[in-house]
């Protein structure tokens, strides 16, 4: 049993066509998510920017307070820090209380610091402007 050609023909007609309209369907869906894709990108770095700007914040209200002690009280005090994190303080500190607190940590520490600040400084000094 076939089917004339012209009944043949309009039902691959048909058939094209929809074909056709299901693409155009695809094709939007895929544009809507392109875009969403790029709000979502936007959002994310802007969200970035204020956990960094939050951070910068919360960084100066700590060097505030360690700014606000005795040298040797503030020694102490990032003795018993990580590396990593008493870097990160003394950095954010005056030089000249920075100074002042490097003097009172014990002096294998302040080396170890001191190494750490430097190449901490280098790297900042090598990144790129955007």
């Amino acid at each position: 049993t076939q089917e004339p050609a012209s009944k043949q023909d309009t039902k691959k007609s048909l058939e094209e066509e929809r074909l056709g309209i299901v693409k155009a369907d695809i094709q939007k869906e895929l544009e809507q998510l392109r875009k969403l894709k790029k709000e979502i990108e936007e959002l994310q770095k802007l969200f970035e920017q204020k956990v960094e700007q939050k951070e910068v914040e919360y960084l100066a209200q700590i060097a505030k307070i360690y700014e606000s002690m005795q040298p040797e009280e503030a020694a102490r005090r990032l003795e018993r820090l990580d590396d990593d994190t008493a870097v990160t303080i003394i950095v954010t500190l005056k030089p000249k209380t920075a100074g002042r607190i490097l003097a009172q940590i014990e002096e294998a520490r302040a080396a170890t610091l001191s190494k750490k600040i430097l190449a901490r400084t280098k790297v900042k000094q090598e990144k790129p402007t955007p």
